[in-house]
């Protein structure tokens, strides 16, 4: 997906906190269970999970998430019907594409280092499918012809 999905990185978050604030994730969660939803469902929701939430502040929330292009509302019989655009997993794996994408852009050698730095102390269990998935990226990907030599 071509559209920029994260405004806003939050690092110290948790879960999906770290691409929305607290309430737009918790939000997203609601509808994401749902598929689609009224405001009025999305508010109770929240309310039955314990969340002390006005009406008005969920419908805040929803339209915000509209204008992020993250969400899409329908008007159904007087009220809107809200669905996400995409399902959590395809949300996430486009923001996670996009941070990194953003961070190759910006800090190429870094980002690149401390990934493997990072991968190889907490998860070395990991590194191992990241050779693999790295020798198929690579022979997938056409090589260059060599111009030494040739002239």
């Amino acid at each position: 997906m071509a559209k920029n999905l994260i405004t806003s990185f939050r690092p110290a978050g948790t879960g999906l906190g770290k691409l929305f604030g607290e309430l737009e994730a918790k939000v997203m969660d609601a509808l994401w269970s749902e598929q689609e939803a009224t405001a009025r469902v999305v508010f109770e929701k929240l309310r039955d999970q314990g969340r002390r939430l006005s009406y008005s502040t969920v419908k805040t929330i929803l339209e915000r998430l509209v204008e992020k292009g993250v969400l899409e509302k329908e008007l159904h019989a007087k009220a809107y019907v809200y669905r996400p655009l995409l399902g959590r997993e395809e949300f996430t794996r486009s923001a996670v594409a996009q941070i990194i994408d953003s961070l190759l852009t910006s800090f190429a050698d870094s980002t690149v280092t401390c990934f493997v730095d990072k991968l190889s102390t907490e998860h070395p269990e990991r590194v191992g499918e990241l050779l693999q998935l790295i020798e198929e990226a690579s022979r997938d990907t056409p090589t260059q012809p060599d111009s030494v030599g040739q002239g």
